[in-house]
């Protein structure tokens, strides 16, 4: 729920702000960065008894006339965020966070509990500068569980597979291309039958996605599938003719990975899963995807 939108029945105090239209990475929905509040603030939100799991949608839009041009603008703003008497977020600095401005930025808490009085009170109190939010979401969740992120990469929009799986349209990258097939060259099989529609898109090229997690250990999925390189696709070559690394949070998942090999031809898809993957200090799963050879590319995380 955007900070624009009816959250903001349960506010207390200070300014709703709207940005001018600029483009916002790391996102394909940049209106929700274009609305927010700042100030000192509080929202009280009213939920019933049950575990949740908060995201918190920020983006620095506002410091382009206040910072030089040497300067990256970080420590301009910085503020504390409180859910429940409990300090979640400290001397919090969204360009830090996001590794620059106009780049959107999403922190995740898991079990988020209502008050006894019934209701989520989260507190903004700036310490330099106003505290800001564009968007909070309140989500019901399992005790203990969290939600997962699937990502259909190079994809304009959400999508759910015929095991009633919701895969997010193409999110949280920066860098690189997006790709659409009007055929799908991966090859149907009893053991991708779900999910084999994933193939007709990519994204490819040098890029990273940023996962906003909560605290905790997760596994990471990714989906590979060669539909460019081979006899049986619309380019030349085959094996080695794309070669790339993948880093999760700066640490080697794959080397010199390349997708025919491992696959055993192209058109052929490929999973490839990492246990024990925990977020970085801001919260995320960093993914980079670095070619040298020919293109990289990635299905999904």
């Amino acid at each position: 729920m955007g900070a624009g939108s009816l959250l903001h029945r349960w506010f207390l105090a200070r300014r709703r702000v709207v940005g001018q239209p600029q483009r916002i990475f790391r996102t394909l929905d940049p209106d929700i960065y274009h609305h927010g509040r700042q100030g000192t603030f509080r929202y009280d939100i009213p939920l019933a008894p049950g575990a949740y799991e908060l995201h918190l949608h920020f983006a620095e839009t506002g410091l382009a006339d206040f910072i030089s041009a040497e300067s990256s603008g970080e420590g301009q703003r910085l503020f504390r965020v409180i859910a429940n008497g409990k300090r979640i977020l400290d001397i919090f600095d969204v360009v830090a966070d996001a590794a620059g401005a106009n780049i959107s930025d999403e922190r995740v808490f898991r079990d988020i509990a209502p008050d006894k009085d019934g209701s989520l009170h989260l507190n903004f109190v700036p310490v330099r500068g106003s505290a800001i939010v564009n968007g909070i979401e309140v989500l019901p969740v399992a005790r203990g569980n969290v939600r997962p992120i699937r990502i259909r990469a190079g994809w304009p929009s959400s999508w759910r597979n015929s095991a009633g799986q919701e895969w997010r349209a193409d999110s949280y990258f920066l860098g690189g291309n997006a790709l659409v097939r009007t055929t799908n060259p991966a090859q149907l099989s009893s053991s991708n039958s779900l999910d084999v529609a994933l193939y007709t898109s990519e994204r490819w090229g040098h890029f990273s996605y940023a996962l906003p997690v909560a605290e905790g250990s997760y596994r990471v999925t990714l989906k590979f599938c060669e539909g460019h390189y081979g006899p049986g696709n619309t380019g030349v070559g085959g094996l080695s003719s794309r070669l790339f690394d993948v880093y999760c949070n700066g640490v080697a998942l794959l080397r010199d990975f390349d997708i025919v090999k491992q696959a055993g031809g192209e058109g052929r898809p490929l999973d490839r899963s990492f246990s024990g993957i925990r977020p970085n200090a801001q919260g995320k799963i960093i993914l980079t995807f670095r070619s040298h050879q020919g293109n990289g590319l990635r299905e999904r995380d």
